[in-house]
């Protein structure tokens, strides 16, 4: 038999040889159910069976592996799986143990332990063990839990548990042991016991870590003891670990990591000439850390997820392989690479194995010695060794370059002249000089300063290129550096924009122009992470909310929800300053995105407090009703429950959460400012309304103006049946007969108020679209009040701008429809460019060609005369029919609708 070990075991009447892998397997499955169901009840009995059931498990699992039984990741997740039970029966064993010698103790002693976790990393965390691979460990204990009275010690009996534990596993180094157990990933190792607090780990990680302890939890996993104590651990840490911002430094750090393993380990000596070539006598070589060799594949694949993981919550595995098929997935590394790293990956896992297998050492190393090599060619299955060789450096050559080009170094030197307008006023030269020292100001460490000149170039160049103004630049710069100092400290965000400085055309113009924009930055300064994704196109391809309900704890969900909500607002406002969306797909994309952050937080509030599902429905009025959402519009909501299934309590604390979840604002803002002053009890009473009183109030009490308003609700999220019975609402108070004289007389009424209160006529040709007469507002609600004029039109929608078409006359429907598009139009562009109160003229002129063509005008003569048309339009003949009442409107009093039938 080629191996030694093998061997040994085989001596000891365990013998696989007869039985196929199939049932070798399930052997090995029910071998390891024994092991997690037995209690040992002493430290001699544990170690007694485990030493056994190692043994058979070690001799059946090769067997596994020299056939390439399953697949490699099958076979890893089958020992780690194995690993993990043993480690917990000597845990339990080793608790039983330490808590018997305790008086204090007694009542405890024989019972599951609570409070005390041991996270496995490296191999097994990644479910990825190999043959004779030590066990990476960390012990933590919740003093909150462990039933370890003060007066003992409970760190210092936490302490002899995992000493015990580690005895048992490791039979004291004999040939016999069941684990090698390595302990030094815990934090602070040099100083510290072999258990540690969960408060001192939290503070440790949050503020004490070095870069490798990040590296280390990243294949982090519970595996014994008080597993509910360990995964509220990893809940707690889980921000250490996946940092919302992209994190570049990762590339640096683990690249110094690698840097120092080759410096420091004592089998890479020939490894640390950086510039040697792959050689083809592999004698020597380290499968695990040499060039080319399994911690470079690893190494790639971490640095991806810690940049992107944050981010990208399917990348939060621990597994190399699964990890590698996440990273081909989400588009961050090509199919071809993915495919060469599993490839390769699976070669060099074997023959570690086989190394390993030789004779259950922990080594890495190809052996030199013929006879040696001999055996491990034979447990390979090898028959031309060169051939081997030589797929070995091949593989070694593909991780190695694809590992050298993600670590490499792309600042370039830039030996351009830095040249800056001329002209500036003081505030602004001060401010360059900031940067021209190195954006220390900003965190920046003097490392960095000559990595960041390319920023500093780009952005003379762009001040000195855009043509801009003497005052366009001041502002620019003052407000580039209010940006800049909102930036998370250190150099990362500065070292993306150096090395992508096209996205400073993607910060500044909106920094520049728009506030809008400006105060999603201001909310969100990461926003520009989401320009090194693919960008999307709405309101089509708006990705899924999904990711934020897959973080950790409550409040980040609803932080991810408003960092989800902000990120696209930018995203789709750019793209329309940019042209590259119409209108049509900014409104569509913009409602899109309102629904689903509405219907996001519903989920959210579901989850935290416990329930089956939303006990409300939720109707949509003004513009997401109307699915024209603008910038900055805020969410006219009416929330309903169904009077059958749930009751007013339950509904009014849900919306209460919800509307708290939703409209509280956080670092990043609110997700939406919620306004719930159209249900039916306005400002006074509950937020929620039952759909019984809904209809009821709408067919016996309400106002006209609330069915004029009710025009434009739209059900949004909630149960069928509501949605069916506010639909059957609508068409009864669009069927159902009225008094016009009522009806007309209310309008008037209605309207002057309005006027008295809200219209500025600010005159012809100024950007005022929703409050100018014969604007947005007038328009809209004069429309919706002539819908009410018709009952007895059928509709066959309750689209507004359909029910429009379909309901006015032909003389009164393209005219309303096209001016209430047309004044849309300019509020998007009033509200992006801050250009209210503004004349026409004063519309950038770099983006004044985009809104002349979506006018579809040449001229701003033409723009202002465009809007007069369409403002006489509304006040002359929209509204005209409501102005033959009978009653003067001082004179009228408003009641309750009166219908006819």
């Amino acid at each position: 038999m080629a191996s030694n070990y093998l061997a040994r075991l085989a001596t000891k009447g365990i013998d696989y040889s007869q039985v196929n892998p199939e049932q070798i397997q399930q052997q090995l499955i029910e071998l390891t159910h024994q092991v997690s169901v037995a209690a040992y009840d002493s430290v001699p009995a544990a170690e007694a069976a485990l030493v056994e059931a190692k043994a058979n498990f070690a001799a059946g699992w090769a067997q596994l592996e020299l056939a390439q039984f399953r697949t490699h990741k099958e076979r890893g997740a089958m020992l780690s799986h194995f690993a993990d039970v043993t480690i917990d029966a000597a845990l339990q064993s080793a608790w039983r143990a330490t808590s018997s010698k305790h008086s204090a103790l007694a009542k405890v002693a024989n019972q599951p332990l609570k409070g005390l976790f041991v996270l496995g990393l490296g191999k097994l965390g990644g479910n990825d063990l190999n043959f004779s691979s030590d066990v990476d460990l960390i012990g933590y204990f919740d003093p909150e839990i462990f039933p370890v009275p003060n007066t003992i010690g409970v760190g210092f009996v936490a302490h002899q548990v995992l000493q015990l534990m580690t005895k048992i596993l490791s039979q004291s180094g004999g040939l016999n042991f069941i684990w090698r157990v390595d302990w030094r990933l815990r934090p602070n190792a040099s100083a510290t016991t072999l258990a540690m607090s969960v408060p001192a780990a939290l503070d440790y990680y949050f503020y004490h870590a070095s870069p490798w302890h990040r590296l280390a939890l990243l294949k982090g996993r519970v595996i014994a003891g008080d597993l509910k104590a360990g995964v509220t651990f990893f809940k707690a840490v889980h921000p250490f670990i996946w940092r919302q911002n992209l994190d570049y430094r990762s590339l640096d750090e683990l690249a110094e990591i690698k840097h120092r393993i080759n410096l420091e380990h004592p089998s890479l000596k020939s490894e640390r000439a950086w510039n040697d070539p792959i050689q083809p006598n592999v004698a020597g070589f380290n499968v695990k850390l040499g060039r080319g060799g399994i911690r470079e594949i690893e190494f790639v694949v971490n640095a991806i997820q810690l940049v992107w993981g944050g981010r990208k919550t399917a990348l939060q595995v621990s597994n190399t392989m699964e990890a590698l098929n996440q990273l081909k997935i989400a588009k961050l590394i090509s199919s071809e690479e993915a495919e060469t790293l599993q490839q390769a990956y699976e070669f060099l896992r074997r023959l570690e194995n086989a190394l390993q297998l030789y004779d259950n050492n922990h080594t890495h190393i190809v052996p030199g010695d013929d006879g040696v090599l001999g055996e491990v060619k034979e447990l390979l299955g090898v028959d031309d060794w060169d051939e081997y060789v030589s797929q070995l450096n091949q593989y070694r050559s593909q991780v190695n370059d694809i590992f050298a080009e993600l670590f490499a170094d792309h600042d370039e030197e830039v030996l351009e002249p830095i040249v800056w307008p001329s002209d500036l006023s003081e505030r602004a030269d001060s401010i360059i000089e900031l940067w021209e020292s190195g954006y220390q100001a900003y965190g920046v460490s003097i490392e960095a300063r000559g990595r960041l000149r390319p920023l500093t170039l780009a952005l003379s160049k762009y001040l000195r290129e855009r043509k801009l103004s003497a005052a366009d630049i001041d502002a620019t710069v003052v407000r580039l550096h209010d940006y800049f100092r909102r930036l998370p400290k250190g150099e990362q965000y500065f070292r993306l924009l150096a090395q992508s400085p096209q996205l400073l055309e993607a910060v500044i113009a909106p920094l520049r122009d728009s506030p809008a924009m400006s105060i999603l930055l201001e909310q969100s300064p990461h926003i520009i992470d989401r320009y090194l994704e693919p960008i999307w196109r709405y309101p089509e391809d708006l990705p899924s909310s999904n990711e934020v309900l897959n973080k950790p704890s409550y409040d980040a969900k609803l932080d991810g929800l408003r960092r989800f909500v902000n990120e696209h607002l930018y995203l789709i406002y750019w793209q329309f300053l940019q042209g590259e969306v119409n209108v049509e797909q900014l409104q569509g994309g913009l409602t899109l995105l309102a629904q689903r952050a509405l219907t996001s937080a519903i989920d959210l509030v579901v989850e935290d407090l416990g329930v089956k599902e939303s006990p409300v429905s939720v109707l949509a009025l003004g513009k997401l009703g109307l699915q024209k959402m603008a910038p900055m519009s805020d969410l006219d909501l009416v929330f309903v429950y169904d009077e059958d299934t749930t009751d007013l309590d339950t509904a009014t604390r849900f919306v209460s959460r919800l509307q708290t979840a939703v409209a509280t604002k956080m670092r990043e803002g609110v997700v939406y400012d919620l306004d719930t002053r159209l249900r039916p009890s306005g400002r006074s009473g509950a937020p929620t309304v039952s759909v019984a009183s809904l209809v009821a109030h709408h067919l016996q009490r309400a106002h006209t103006w609330e069915h004029i308003a009710f025009m434009f609700a739209r059900f949004v999220a909630g149960s069928n049946r509501v949605k069916e019975s506010i639909e059957t609402l609508k068409t009864t108070l669009l069927a159902r007969p009225r008094d016009t004289e009522q009806l007309d007389n209310d309008v008037v009424t209605m309207w002057k108020r309005i006027e008295e209160h809200r219209i500025r006529d600010l005159g012809v040709g100024v950007f005022n679209s929703k409050l100018g007469k014969g604007g947005l507002m007038q328009a809209e609600f004069f429309a919706a009040a002539q819908l009410l004029r018709t009952p007895s039109v059928q509709s066959t929608s309750q689209d507004f701008s359909a029910l429009v078409g379909e309901r006015l006359s032909p003389a009164l429907s393209g005219g309303a429809l096209d001016a209430m598009e047309h004044w849309r139009l300019l509020q998007i562009y009033e509200r992006l460019l801050g250009l209210e109160g503004l004349p026409y003229a004063k519309a950038p002129q770099r983006y004044r060609a985009q809104l002349l063509e979506h006018a579809g005008v040449k001229s701003i003569q033409d723009l202002s005369k465009l809007s007069k048309a369409h403002a006489d339009f509304v006040v002359d003949e929209l509204q005209k029919d409501f102005y033959d009442s009978k009653h003067p409107p001082h004179e009228w009093v408003e009641s309750s609708v009166n219908w006819l039938d």
